[in-house]
């Protein structure tokens, strides 16, 4: 119960700065590398894979708000929501780096 009130909570405060700024891809890519990686292929020149979806998949088919969203709030149990984890900036800079690995 608290974690759906927690989550509640969250949403609406997050919901308000949902790209809310202008992440650093710089910045996003040093998290990645520390909490992506894991699961996720990160880099620029990656696979182009599904499941998990690589992050290069990701730039290619996913917009800015759905990324920070599934980020924060992920859709399958199987991925830690990130707010355990990051602050709603921190995840801002992952979105920036995931969106420029879609220009490269």
């Amino acid at each position: 119960m608290k974690r759906i009130i927690l989550t509640t909570i969250l949403a609406l405060w997050a919901g308000a700065g949902l790209a809310q700024s202008a992440g650093d891809a710089e910045a996003g890519k040093l998290l990645a590398d520390q909490y992506c990686a894991r699961c996720h292929d990160v880099s620029a020149d990656g696979a182009f894979k599904q499941m998990p979806p690589s992050f290069k998949a990701i730039s290619a088919y996913w917009g800015e708000d759905q990324i920070w969203s599934r980020i924060m709030f992920p859709v399958h149990t199987s991925m830690p929501a990130m707010w355990d984890f990051m602050m709603p900036e921190n995840v801002s800079h992952v979105t920036a780096y995931i969106l420029s690995l879609e220009e490269m």
